[in-house]
């Protein structure tokens, strides 16, 4: 039986009230985030030798989580991630049908204890939770996103089905052999130590569960010598809250490596009629208005006005803006064809069968 993380400590972390979920967001780490990222050419090589610790890339994530969880959820929803699109669809019905699709490749059913590396603000738990009736645990290392996960979870009637822990998805604190299935949807981008992350999933599954992961990746058209992919990799990088981004190559190698037989793994990117980045875009909607010229330039001027009236966290303007650098970033790599879901995504969705144990 798994030691599931005591349900004292979910409720812990559900029963934060808001002013210090507030406060999780105002330690000064929108200053330390986007000082990682000055565009000179020391700051890059020193953001590059510090993404080789393994450690320095969680406090990256905590920092730029910290400031834009809200954003995020404003401008793009509950399920930060990307979906495949089609013309005659909606940028919602392209998340959730990825979503469900997940849930059918890993073969998910009724009361399945199933691991969401990642989970962000908990969207795709809720909507997996429904569709396939698994009752799913979160693990999640920044604290403020833990709090939306579980009030949002409260608000959906479904916390006893979906809940969220903060936790380090590189050191997961579950019994060998635990769970039925194990997903990261676009999550394990925010570090550069993939073995520790696979091993980890691998460990935790039972025999013949699925791990499934949509990953962030650099494609093979990608050169590290060219000047302008590395600006626009840097760029993204800094928008998104990521460390050095790896190549779809190492992902699938890291997943052998760690003792998962790959099923299969394809482009996402390639299975749509509109190109993926066609959801930065502007569209209908009150999201939809979030992403044109003017829903940009409207979202700033309030965010700058809040800020100086003190009615929001100051940094939310300069985050909005680093934010938007890193839209813009994605859209173009997917121009040049550099980057999948952007180096976000991918390579793919990998739906991947674990070994059974030797001995």
């Amino acid at each position: 039986m798994a030691s599931l993380l005591n349900v004292n400590r979910y409720e812990q972390e559900f029963l934060k009230d808001r002013s210090d979920a507030v406060e999780l967001t105002t330690r000064g780490r929108k200053d330390t985030y986007l000082a990682r990222f000055k565009e000179d050419s020391e700051e890059l090589r020193n953001h590059r030798i510090a993404v080789t610790d393994k450690g320095a890339d969680k406090d990256l994530v905590q920092e730029y989580y910290s400031i834009s969880t809200d954003l995020y959820e404003y401008g793009w929803g509950e399920s930060f991630h990307f979906g495949i699109l089609w013309s005659d669809s909606s940028f919602e019905d392209a998340i959730r049908r990825y979503e469900y699709f997940l849930a059918l490749k890993m073969k998910l059913n009724k009361d399945d204890l199933v691991l969401d590396l990642g989970c962000g603000v908990g969207g795709p738990m809720r909507n997996i939770a429904r569709f396939s009736g698994a009752k799913i645990i979160g693990v999640n290392i920044s604290e403020y996103q833990v709090y939306r996960t579980n009030l949002l979870n409260r608000k959906a009637g479904l916390m006893e089905q979906c809940r969220a822990v903060t936790g380090d998805f590189t050191k997961l604190e579950f019994d060998d052999s635990s769970v039925d299935g194990v997903y990261a949807i676009e999550a394990t981008c925010h570090t550069n130590d993939k073995d520790s992350v696979y091993s980890e999933a691998f460990r935790v599954l039972k025999p013949g569960a699925y791990f499934s992961a949509w990953e962030w990746v650099t494609t093979d058209q990608y050169d590290a010598n060219n000047a302008e992919h590395q600006r626009v990799r840097f760029n993204l990088e800094k928008g998104n809250g990521l460390p050095e981004t790896v190549s779809w190559h190492e992902v699938i190698a890291s997943l052998k490596r760690c003792g998962f037989e790959v099923i299969e793994y394809f482009d996402g990117c390639e299975q749509g009629e509109l190109p993926w980045w066609n959801s930065v875009n502007a569209g209908w909607g009150l999201r939809g208005f979030s992403r044109t010229w003017f829903g940009i330039r409207f979202t700033g001027a309030l965010l700058w006005t809040l800020e100086k009236l003190g009615i929001v966290s100051q940094g939310m303007y300069e985050a909005q803006n680093n934010l938007q650098c890193g839209a813009d970033m994605l859209v173009l790599g997917g121009k040049m064809g550099i980057c999948k879901f952007c180096v976000n995504c991918i390579t793919g969705l990998s739906a991947l069968q674990k070994l059974k144990w030797e001995g």
